[in-house]
């Protein structure tokens, strides 16, 4: 679970630096089909991650495995982004605020938090995973 936390984590912090040295908006796009999530990243608004091709930065493929629904799972109502979507803009500051918390069988959650100052992870209950409680 630490491992698809910190995938999530560095790829809203590397697409935050593209977005200001590309001077133009790039998104994450949180996916979902029944509970199979995957992340998305492309300089357009609503890639589809389940889709080939759809979600790409330079022509190359931007798609990553989040959750499998059986031994990690995503709760769709713990995903605040807006239309489950996370955007960065050229401009310091110009992102979209949300939280991504993902869970495992064991019943222990992580939560990204992205907010318009700080991006940090932690969890949302009780500290544990190395992660201080929210």
């Amino acid at each position: 679970m630490t491992h698809r936390i910190d995938q999530i984590y560095y790829t809203l912090q590397l697409v935050k630096t593209e977005a200001v040295k590309r001077n133009n908006k790039i998104y994450v796009r949180f996916c979902q089909q029944q509970s199979i999530w995957k992340m998305g990243v492309s300089e357009q608004s609503n890639c589809d991650c389940f889709s080939e091709n759809s979600c790409q930065l330079d022509g190359i493929e931007k798609v990553y495995d989040l959750a499998d629904g059986k031994i990690l799972s995503i709760d769709a109502d713990k995903l605040t982004f807006a239309g489950k979507e996370a955007s960065y803009g050229a401009l310091r500051f110009s992102v979209e605020s949300g939280t991504i918390t993902i869970s495992n069988s064991q019943q222990n959650s992580l939560s990204v938090i992205q907010s318009a100052m700080r991006l940090r992870v932690c969890a949302p209950n009780k500290s544990q995973l190395g992660y201080p409680k929210c």
